[in-house]
């Protein structure tokens, strides 16, 4: 009974595909593809469809339509073409990024799509990193320079590097950090100054280093520039900066070197003035911690030629911040002939100074350690 019922089943399910034509319905499918790369810019793409009924063996079929995909890392459509050649633009592409190639065909009433995967070039970064930082007492400025020259393997010989030009810009960003607090500032290729007073954090980042100084310590700030294009991040400096505490040696040879380019620029401006040239005497000096400024008590000297002799002295105070700015002069006291000669050259006891320099320091590469000496 069993048995005629099953044969009964078969027998109505053979009888209802008769009735509706099962194997006449017609599905169509991709019976291969192949993305072959023949260099870093050119894929060939070959894709065969097929068509077959239920019951039926798969056919060659020609859909009415063929439309290739190109798609990057992050599912964004980089080329269309309908032809079998898909061009890359694998210059603008991340080091070794995955691609998505998409071959769809088109029947009347059908969309049959298959995909598969390549990659982009091999690629590096030469680069070449310069930072100058800090420049000011304040922890303000500063100046860098960035270059990046982006190659790629050779196709089919990666163990040789050929350069490439992009159109796009790879973003660059600094990063220093003291005492778990971190500032960053984007950066440009080529050379230009830092202004991180107004990057958020900075206050706090500040304090940091000034708490550290302030206790007697060293303050170490970890630099670190990365380069980002698309998934690509490449660390291209990573360096230590060592803000130490001055002694007082440090700070004598400040002011000396204050000392001697401020009598420079003054004996410069009273040139007329017989005699030799000026010499200086520093007699005291005193830093002052919460202006970051310099008092530095002076006397000059200068004597004419001949057997009577007139000799010209003038004292006063040299002020000047930490970092050579703000430099002025201010006449305290002098003998006759020296303040009479003063204000031939000098409306009043005040003279402003151009910039001062401070004495000359290491600026840093890439990996590399370094002092720069500020309080």
């Amino acid at each position: 009974m069993l048995k005629f019922g099953l044969v009964r089943l078969l027998g109505y399910a053979a009888l209802g595909c008769l009735l509706v034509g099962c194997g006449a319905r017609r599905e169509y499918v991709v019976q291969a593809l192949q993305a072959e790369q023949l260099g870093w810019d050119t894929v060939r793409v070959d894709v065969a469809f097929a068509s077959q009924t239920l019951l039926g063996t798969p056919n060659p079929a020609r859909p009415d339509s063929v439309q290739i995909r190109l798609y990057d890392d992050e599912a964004q459509r980089l080329n269309t073409v309908s032809a079998e050649t898909l061009w890359v633009r694998d210059a603008a592409l991340g080091d070794r990024e995955r691609l998505l190639v998409e071959a769809c065909g088109y029947f009347v009433g059908h969309q049959i799509c298959e995909q598969t995967n390549l990659f982009a070039s091999p690629k590096r970064y030469v680069t070449q990193v310069a930072l100058d930082y800090p420049t000011d007492t304040e922890m303000q400025q500063g100046r860098y320079e960035i270059r990046v020259a982006p190659e790629r393997a050779v196709f089919g010989k990666e163990e040789q590097w050929e350069a490439i030009t992009r159109t796009s810009q790879s973003a660059i960003q600094l990063a220093l950090t003291s005492e778990g607090v971190t500032i960053t500032h984007p950066l440009r290729l080529g050379r230009h100054r830092l202004n991180l007073g107004r990057q958020t954090g900075f206050s706090d980042f500040k304090y940091e280093i000034d708490s550290r100084l302030f206790e007697g310590e060293d303050a170490e700030i970890q630099a670190k520039i990365t380069l980002f294009h698309r998934q690509d991040e490449i660390t291209v400096l990573d360096s230590v900066i060592v803000i130490a505490n001055k002694s007082n040696l440090d700070r004598a040879a400040e002011v000396y070197a204050f000392a001697e380019q401020a009598l420079g620029q003054i004996d410069a401006q009273m040139h007329s003035l017989v005699g030799e040239a000026t010499v200086a005497f520093v007699r005291t000096w005193n830093y002052q911690s919460l202006r970051d400024r310099y008092e530095i008590e002076l006397r000059l000297e200068r004597t004419a030629p001949g057997w009577n002799a007139q000799s010209f002295y003038w004292e006063g105070l040299l002020e000047v911040d930490e970092d050579g700015r703000q430099a002025q002069f201010t006449l305290q006291r002098g003998n006759r002939s020296g303040n009479r000669a003063w204000y031939n050259f000098f409306d009043s006891e005040l003279v402003s100074l151009r910039n001062l320099n401070p004495p000359e320091r290491h600026t840093p590469t890439a990996d590399s350690t370094w002092q720069i000496h500020l309080r």
